[in-house]
């Protein structure tokens, strides 16, 4: 049998080494493995949003509708990027789905206040009965 200059290598009381090592490689890698799962597991925000301060101590609850205005106007339902028209037409056909579905609005607090208030009732024209604006707290 040819020899590839591989030699066990043994310890003073003639365990293998190189096994001895191998259980602790595996544990390295199934901590290296679930610390990517688990990072990858957090919700990315798509559009980058500061809302606007309030003595509110409310946060934003984990049922519901997710809508998101950016500064310069943009809007996102749950992740996806849409036009007004459509981000409304789509909430229409969840809210006739499912009638007590609280909408949770998270404006930018540079968005134009008139905007977001024309927005806000439009969305109660389309049949949203229970929208929240998201803000965060004084510190």
């Amino acid at each position: 049998m040819m020899s590839l200059g591989l030699r066990r290598r043994e310890g003073e009381d003639g365990v293998d080494v190189d096994a001895s090592v191998l259980p602790l490689i595996n544990i390295v890698f199934l901590l290296l493995i679930f610390v990517m799962l688990a990072g990858g597991m957090a919700a990315i925000e798509p559009l980058n949003v500061e809302p606007p301060r309030s003595g509110s101590d409310e946060r934003m609850g984990e049922t519901g509708v997710q809508i998101v205005v950016a500064a310069d106007g943009r809007m996102v339902l749950d992740g996806e990027l849409l036009p007004q028209e459509a981000l409304i037409e789509q909430l229409g056909e969840r809210i006739a789905a499912s009638p007590e579905l609280t909408v949770w609005l998270k404006a930018d607090a540079g968005a134009d206040s008139r905007r977001v208030v024309l927005f806000m009732e439009r969305l109660r024209a389309a049949g949203v009965e229970h929208l929240q604006l998201v803000t965060v707290g004084q510190s």
